[in-house]
């Protein structure tokens, strides 16, 4: 048996009002103002509409703010898919990128600017259902109203994961995922699908409530894994060596290295390379700050600049001086 309660609306305005009225129609009262005075306004809006959520693929062209005093029932989800914003919530100012999502939820206030061109898929989550789906996750009521930790890192293995599987599903959002989710029973499962992983995988209160009553989950990555992250963590900017490292989780170069690859699927030195690189890529990204690609480089320690940039291309799908080049525009 199918529903029509799935829907897809395309909305499209280049007034700046009547853009504001058709988010508000579906998030909640905001103002939003051009941050170029002169520069026309191509906001295009995918709406996808399920039971209990909703996804919002949200352009808005030239570079904009966004106030709202915050949700009305709702627990929103923004991922950038391209470009930048700075997202503050209370005091926390967040840059997000490709790499940083936020969480907002009701009644907490926040602010946006938007870069030019940017991308957001915002995933609204009906804050009454979640509640009920974590209560039924942890087997007690909730003591407290939930709330989750307002940033993701999407690079970690569960942020990772519940992102993908959100813009796997979404990648079709024409006839053929209508005609999938226009099954309550598919559509219940997805949704159920993303609710349990966002509880299990992003921190938040539901989570704390059941370790308090069970104990703390482990990490499945071992301890010496753990350690030797941590620290690389730490000390992105000082020369390591996988002997340091090594001695740092007290354990040999062999045993990390087998640790790294079974439970990361890397090296110990890609794994460095990698999180220099997410620097690298934030320091690009923040139109604040003067800098060129080679003096941001040589900062995290890439000294050969033909490696950086094929690794930068890599694992981001363009070289650098193209994200300098967008963040400049």
């Amino acid at each position: 048996m199918t529903d029509s309660r799935f829907t897809v609306r395309n909305l499209a305005s280049h007034e700046l009002d009547e853009a504001r009225d058709l988010v508000a129609a579906i998030f909640s009262d905001h103002s939003l103002t051009l941050k170029r005075r002169g520069s026309t306004l191509d906001y295009t809006h995918r709406h996808i509409q399920l039971d209990t959520c909703s996804f919002n693929f949200i352009s808005y062209g030239p570079r904009v703010c966004i106030n709202a005093k915050g949700l009305d029932a709702n627990v929103m989800v923004q991922l950038t898919l391209s470009g930048y914003d700075y997202f503050r919530l209370g005091k926390r100012e967040v840059l997000s990128t490709p790499e940083v999502a936020t969480i907002s939820g009701v009644d907490e206030p926040f602010a946006m600017c938007l870069s030019e061109n940017c991308l957001k898929l915002a995933i609204l989550l009906d804050r009454a259902e979640l509640e009920r789906h974590a209560a039924g996750m942890i087997g007690a009521p909730l003591r407290r109203p939930l709330e989750f930790q307002h940033v993701m890192d999407t690079g970690s293995r569960g942020g990772f994961v519940w992102m993908q599987t959100v813009q796997q599903i979404m990648a079709d959002s024409g006839q053929g995922l209508a005609s999938l989710l226009s099954f309550p029973l598919v559509r219940a499962q997805f949704e159920q699908m993303l609710f349990s992983g966002l509880l299990a995988w992003q921190p938040n209160t539901a989570i704390e409530q059941l370790q308090s009553m069970r104990g703390p989950t482990p990490d499945a990555r071992p301890r010496h894994v753990r350690i030797a992250d941590d620290y690389m963590r730490a000390h992105l900017d000082a020369p390591l060596t996988v002997e340091k490292l090594a001695e740092e989780a007290q354990v040999s170069v062999r045993l990390l290295y087998d640790g790294f690859a079974r439970f990361l699927c890397t090296t110990p030195m890609r794994h460095l390379r990698a999180l220099r690189l997410e620097r690298v890529r934030m320091e690009l990204l923040d139109p604040t700050q003067p800098h060129n690609v080679t003096s941001v480089a040589l900062r995290w320690g890439f000294s050969q600049l033909g490696r950086f940039a094929a690794a930068y291309h890599r694992q981001y799908g363009e070289l650098p001086s193209e994200t300098l080049r967008r963040t400049r525009a």
